[in-house]
């Protein structure tokens, strides 16, 4: 990974000396398994995927949670996906005490 990072920042380095811009398009694709695309011999055609990939770079090796949104967070941000699992927990667990109190609290009104 820091390789890609190191190319990247090469590439964009030289595009802006020369006067270029650089033609940068990241394809994340969820849900997708290993054989689910055509180069990896697939039974799946997928003829654009696959012209995209000969002509691009492959991240093969990256391993991601069994749901989207925290693979789609840590590219957005760059942050490892736990801290925003703490995040969430932190935002959510003072409503969920507060709904768990006053159920409760209506409980032991009623019994």
């Amino acid at each position: 990974m820091k390789l890609l990072l190191l190319l990247l920042t090469l590439y964009l380095l030289i595009s802006l000396v020369s006067g270029t811009r650089p033609h940068i398009v990241f394809i994340l694709a969820d849900d997708y398994g290993w054989n689910d695309i055509g180069y990896h011999g697939s039974e799946i055609n997928t003829p654009t995927l696959d012209a995209l990939a000969a002509g691009g770079v492959k991240l093969e090796n990256y391993y991601v949670q069994p749901i989207c949104t925290p693979s789609r967070s840590q590219l957005l941000s760059g942050r490892y996906q736990v801290i925003f699992l703490l995040l969430l927990l932190l935002l959510l667990l003072p409503p969920l005490l507060l709904l768990l109190l006053l159920l409760l609290r209506l409980l032991l009104h009623l019994s």
